[in-house]
């Protein structure tokens, strides 16, 4: 077929009412390019790719602002099946916003045509690209092979040019040395420099009478709007360089056999420093304080989930996370947020060279945190279509009311009603999370391609300077009991949605993982149970679901663990099968387990344990992360794979 041309301005609006939100799309549609895979085309490309990520930048920066109609909005332009080239601005808005949001995104697609780009915008953008391909050049020689075979599989489908990152850096870093904001201003006109226009609105939005007549009208309306330039800004230096007296150590430690090295310094922070191989030019960080879920305020239902989405938000005191993003636009470092069970966690990735920014920044995040209106309000923004999706969908029950369920309702793993939730505020987070960050308990762990002195060094100027903590956590005897549903009990949990779906899921409870060994074996035994199901359900019955069996074993809470088995499938079969599924595990729990049956499930679950120990993540999330506080992770990663293998 042909893409039509000559069709000016035309507009569609598909109504979706179980949708989280509204979706709006502006789109200059014409045929693909079709060029061959040269240096001359990827420069083009690059050219290109630049004008969306300066576009991008506004567009983040616009959707943090308080009045800002909509939740987030890209710029885009890709070709697809070598048939279509699109050029395109997107954005997600609350139905009652579609209008100002529609407006907005042609405004500021029009403003960059207009006026193209600032200094500080391209800077970031150039900054942004070389980073990135730098850092794949690093880790080329650890890629993985799975990897590096799809990759090829899809380079070679889509008749491109396979090529080594050292060369692809090379090659940046000329195009990037020539290129000007002028040039990716001059290649975005040129890809919009049509009439014919597409204005697609779908989503949880109804509109009477002639609804695409109702979009042009809007569209056209905000065209007649004049834009200014740009306001130029500055990029600041970063303010959190200079953290106090170096640190000094109290006492320092090698594990030899697990090549871990572990240190204390004068300030209670202690600090695990595992070198790998596995990623070359990487570099994992986790700073791990307080007690997490352990310490949440009663009465404040909804307070995990919102300082989660707000705390990295918020920025720092000195910087928002747009001055950040463009202060650390050429290095390799970041933060992110977490409450988990027994501690609060700053973690990030990084480079070997990027080590002392990075560890700058997480100790900011700990004594500079910015609780910015901004954040607060963005959460807030963004709870009907959270709560779309968790009153309207399987997937969404089940992480609310099924998980609030398990925990036998406790605050802390329950959404509230919404209305509750939007209580929630600044004042509260900084009432429960001040006296964490100031004096808690902090253990930081730092693997992958990095040298064990210069980590230490690192550390000490920046957490190692910091005011003194807490030696050791309470022990939160009452916080860590959280009783599992009595059974054998039935539960049903009803949603309204068009769409004939439900997921059973039968709940078995066990233990904590105080016992490592019977931990293990219930996860072998959860392997045993996925496999009779599968050979139930689909071989049997001639059904194509996939059930799903695992075990969880918390160490945190008290006696608290559970094996379970999913299931999603049509709701009328959900009896049946739920039915089908606690009597196979009956079955199980009863009888023998054969030879056949056990190989089947052992076999591949050694072969994940062997990658699971050549990959960072695991090292740095379940042996270095509070292993002084928690000793036993130690032993545990010394006899994994033996106790797994008897």
């Amino acid at each position: 077929g042909k893409i039509p041309s000559g069709t000016g301005l035309i507009a569609n609006l598909h109504t979706e009412m179980e949708a989280q939100a509204v979706n709006i799309s502006i789109e200059n549609v014409r045929p693909a390019k079709n060029k061959p895979d040269t240096a001359a085309t990827r420069r083009e490309n690059l050219v290109r790719s630049l004008a969306d990520s300066m576009l991008n930048q506004r567009l983040s920066k616009l959707a943090k602002a308080k009045d800002a109609p909509f939740l987030s909005s890209e710029a885009y332009s890709y070709e697809y099946l070598e048939f279509v080239r699109i050029n395109g601005i997107s954005g997600q808005c609350a139905p009652e916003k579609w209008q100002p949001t529609l407006a907005l995104m042609e405004q500021e697609l029009r403003r960059a045509l207009e006026h193209g780009f600032t200094s500080a915008e391209f800077e970031e953008a150039r900054s942004s690209v070389l980073r990135d391909v730098k850092l794949r050049a690093d880790q080329a020689s650890t890629r993985q092979s799975r990897n590096l075979a799809s990759g090829l599989v899809s380079l070679l489908a889509s008749k491109k040019v396979f090529t080594h990152p050292a060369d692809d850096l090379v090659r940046t870093q000329a195009t990037l040395a020539t290129l000007t904001k002028e040039e990716c201003h001059a290649a975005m006109k040129a890809d919009w420099d049509s009439k014919d226009i597409q204005v697609f609105v779908g989503g949880n939005l109804k509109l009477d009478g002639d609804a695409a007549a109702q979009i042009i009208a809007t569209y056209n309306q905000s065209n007649a709007v004049p834009v200014s330039a740009p306001t130029q800004e500055e990029t600041a230096a970063f303010a959190y360089t200079d953290f106090g007296p170096t640190g000094k150590i109290a006492s320092r430690k090698e594990v030899a056999d697990l090549e871990i090295t572990q240190v204390v310094f004068e300030n209670n922070v202690r600090l695990n420093i595992k070198p790998t191989p596995f990623e070359k030019g990487g570099v994992r960080v986790m700073a791990s304080f307080g007690g997490g879920k352990l310490t949440a305020p009663k009465g404040k239902p909804g307070i995990i989930p919102f300082a989660q989405s707000t705390f990295q938000l918020g920025g720092l005191e000195a910087h928002d996370v747009d001055a950040i993003r463009r202060i650390f636009a050429d290095k390799s470092v970041g933060v992110d947020f977490a409450v988990g069970d027994d501690s609060f966690i700053l973690s990030g990735r990084t480079t070997p060279d990027d080590l002392n920014t990075q560890l700058q920044l997480l100790a900011a995040s700990l004594t500079s945190p910015g609780y910015r209106e901004e954040a607060q309000d963005q959460f807030r923004k963004n709870l009907e279509p959270l709560y779309t999706q968790l009153h309207h969908t399987a997937e969404g029950v089940m992480s609310d009311k099924v998980v609030s369920f398990l925990h036998s309702g406790d605050e802390r793993f329950t959404f509230p009603d919404m209305e509750v939730m939007r209580q929630r505020n600044l004042d509260e987070l900084k009432e429960w999370l001040t006296p964490e960050l100031k004096s808690a308990y902090l253990e930081i762990a730092i693997v992958g391609d990095v040298k064990v002195d210069a980590a230490i060094e690192a550390v000490a100027a920046t957490f190692g300077a910091l005011p003194k903590r807490a030696e050791s956590k309470p022990a939160y005897t009452a916080e860590r009991a959280i009783p599992f549903p009595k059974p054998p009990m039935k539960k049903e949990f009803d949603f309204t949605t068009e769409i004939p779906k439900a997921i059973t899921g039968i709940y078995w409870p066990t233990a904590d993982m105080s016992d490592i060994k019977r931990t293990r074996r219930l996860i072998s035994v959860s392997s045993i149970l996925d496999d009779r199901l599968r050979i139930k359900v689909r071989e049997e019955l001639g059904e194509t679901y996939s059930p799903a069996c695992y075990h969880v074993a918390s160490d945190t809470f008290t006696d608290y663990g559970y094996m379970t088995a999913m299931i999603e499938l049509k709701p009328e079969q959900a009896e049946q099968i739920a039915k089908l599924v606690a009597e196979i595990g009956s079955d199980l729990a009863k009888g023998p387990i054969t030879d056949d049956e056990f190989d089947r499930a052992m076999k591949p679950q050694m072969s994940q344990l062997e990658q699971m120990r050549r990959d960072n993540r695991y090292w740095t999330q379940n042996v270095l992360r509070n292993c002084q506080e928690q000793p036993q992770r130690l032993e545990w990663a010394r006899t994994i794979l033996e106790d797994f293998a008897k």
